[in-house]
């Protein structure tokens, strides 16, 4: 099955537990904070949270004991980058995470090949019936015998090469974030001229590294209009401005918007200060700086044109495919 980048996988479920020298209080905190993050305190003092918009299932206990069963390699793929930015440390340490026991479940019986992924390494199992594994072996034992040192060298060696090219891949994505202001993600071939990389293969596992999702154009449009709205809010709210009737605003637009507007507001308040609107009255004012980067992203004519009070508008229609 595909897990969304275009590489092909099973659906293996996977028990995994890490140590950690994470603080379950400071963790718990700061995942209050996260728009992104359900988190619960159980019964026996574990901490219990998951990404909303995936299914995977966290239980983080006081000594640092990590536990996930993941529900499949893209997941996994995706959530083990973020869990290293979402962990908090304990005072005065950086964060470690290290694998310290592994189940997997696989359905029997397997395919011909089959890889299972240990948390950034990949070990691969081939069964040695399929006639292309008779004639590979065949081929090898006609060439001239290679230490196992020589052997395991090549094999890291083609491993951190390929590894440096999607590595580059990602790379290429944060850049091009960061000029586009972070309104909406690059497209596909705009990330291929950025890090000139024309391996689709490489483009999409770097792709997926990255967290990237394909946005349609209108979708694009719509979010990054809530997103920079929204950016304004929440400006509004650090400020602590008592105002009823724009605290009353703030609020709607707050719990109306989406999570992909939330997590995007918030990365352009953070990073983008500039661009974020201003509240003018019972509205949202534009600068002249935000228009000009709309227009230099999206190539047309900016929402500031319209009238500033707040609108909340239904997503627009998306096909699927």
């Amino acid at each position: 099955m595909s897990n969304g980048y275009g590489v092909f996988c099973g659906r293996m479920l996977s028990q995994v537990v890490y140590k950690t020298n994470a603080d379950l209080i400071a963790s718990h905190e700061a995942m209050a904070k996260n728009p992104l993050v359900v988190a619960d305190k159980t019964e026996k003092g574990l901490l219990w949270f998951k990404f909303k918009d995936n299914h995977t299932v966290f239980l983080l206990s006081p000594l640092g004991k990590l536990q996930v069963k993941w529900s499949d390699v893209s997941e996994k793929r995706a959530l083990f980058r973020l869990i290293k930015n979402l962990l908090v440390a304990k005072s005065n340490e950086n964060l470690s995470i290290t694998p310290l026991k592994q189940q997997t479940w696989i359905d029997y019986p397997v395919p011909d090949s089959f890889k299972l992924y240990w948390c950034d390494n990949t070990t691969e199992f081939v069964l040695k019936t399929s006639p292309e594994t008779k004639d590979a072996q065949n081929l090898e034992g006609s060439k001239p015998a290679r230490g196992a040192s020589e052997s395991e060298g090549t094999s890291k060696n083609d491993g951190e090469k390929f590894k440096a090219r999607w590595i580059i891949v990602i790379e290429a994505v944060e850049e091009l974030r960061r000029e586009l202001r972070f309104f909406r993600e690059p497209t596909f071939n705009e990330v291929a001229i950025k890090s000139g990389c024309l391996d689709s293969q490489i483009l999409r596992i770097g792709l997926g590294f990255a967290g990237w999702k394909t946005q349609y154009p209108e979708e694009a449009k719509w979010i990054a209009e809530q997103a920079i709205n929204l950016a304004g809010w929440l400006w509004f709210k650090e400020i602590g401005e008592l105002n009823p009737q724009l605290v009353a605003l703030s609020k709607k637009a707050i719990d109306a918007a989406s999570l992909d507007a939330v997590g995007r507001a918030q990365v352009i308040l953070k990073n983008c200060p500039d661009l974020v609107p201003k509240v003018n009255g019972t509205e949202l004012k534009w600068p002249d700086e935000t228009k000009i980067k709309w227009i230099e992203i999206f190539g047309g004519e900016p929402p500031a044109s319209q009238s500033w009070s707040l609108k909340v508008e239904p997503a627009p229609h998306q096909e699927v495919g």
